[in-house]
């Protein structure tokens, strides 16, 4: 009986050394936030991406990670900026909205600024960490002036869950699990992003070997693409937009074809409700 015992119990051993330390990745390991994404992203890094809907070029993304070796505070700036013309409520309008997060020498989220503007309406947010895990935020917009304390623990990282320097590690079959906060609702959310087969990809205008990948969250699905050097040639949003790799030249020469025809989902993330006239932001 003692035997019996033994033995199972090496066996659960050997199982779990071998689903977790060997095949970490085939079974969704939580990457810890930050430090994980960081540990092996570039000094510096630059990406911009075209963003279409229903066949006309609407703006543009771009995200870029920036080193500054002299503030010890602020080491690292996580960026993405977006502009894109569309229809909200009915009104055709251009949209920026802009997400930075800092990070100190040992890559810990140390504050966040967002900006999101559509017309003349805009709305402002500034977090500054205030203890272990709470972040003061001040927010200005439509409401005016408003102050809340936020939870942000450190395996949660603010903007797109599909960040380059962490899917690059992916391979056919592989995926990671990623504790993700909508930089504009605030809400937290679990990403599952899963390595499927390599396909054809055209882009510009020639073929291109890409491994498919799927973003999953709750039953919102998207895919994206990405090379064999780990950068992502395309990717679905959930605004209904598809974005696609491009030079800093292309992007910024989106001169826009004018407002799409149907309406941006309203309720996504909140990220519009934010500009509704008259809207309401949570106060301490």
């Amino acid at each position: 009986m003692a035997t019996s015992v033994i033995l199972v119990f090496w066996a659960a051993t050997m199982l779990w050394l071998v689903r977790n330390k060997a095949f970490p990745d085939r079974f969704g390991r939580t990457p810890a936030g930050y430090r994980d994404l960081l540990a092996e992203a570039p000094a510096a890094e630059d990406s911009w991406m075209r963003i279409v809907f229903q066949g006309k070029t609407i703006g543009y993304a771009r995200r870029r990670i920036e080193t500054r070796e002299h503030d010890p505070v602020a080491q690292m700036a996580i960026g993405y900026q977006l502009v894109a013309r569309m229809t909200i409520w009915g009104v055709a309008q251009e949209v920026r909205a802009s997400a930075e997060a800092s990070l100190d020498a040992w890559h810990q989220l140390q504050g966040f600024s967002l900006v999101l503007r559509a017309g003349a309406t805009v709305f402002k947010a500034e977090g500054r960490r205030a203890g272990a895990t709470l972040f003061n935020v001040e927010l200005n917009g439509s409401a005016g002036p408003s102050r809340m304390t936020l939870e942000i623990p450190d395996d949660v990282i603010l903007h797109s869950p599909l960040q380059q320097p962490l899917v690059k590690r992916l391979r056919p079959g592989r995926r990671l699990v990623l504790k993700a906060m909508d930089p504009f609702s605030f809400k937290p959310s679990n990403w599952t992003v899963e390595a499927g087969d390599w396909e054809e990809l055209e882009m510009a205008g020639r073929r291109v070997r890409a491994l498919a990948l799927r973003l999953a969250s709750g039953p919102i699905s998207l895919r994206a693409w990405m090379d064999e050097e780990g950068r992502i040639l395309r990717e679905e949003s959930a605004l209904g937009w598809t974005l696609e790799a491009c030079e800093a030249s292309q992007a910024l020469s989106w001169a826009g074809e004018g407002a799409p025809g149907s309406e941006a989902p309203q309720e996504w993330g909140g990220l519009f409700e934010r500009l509704r006239p008259g809207g309401t932001a949570p106060k301490e």
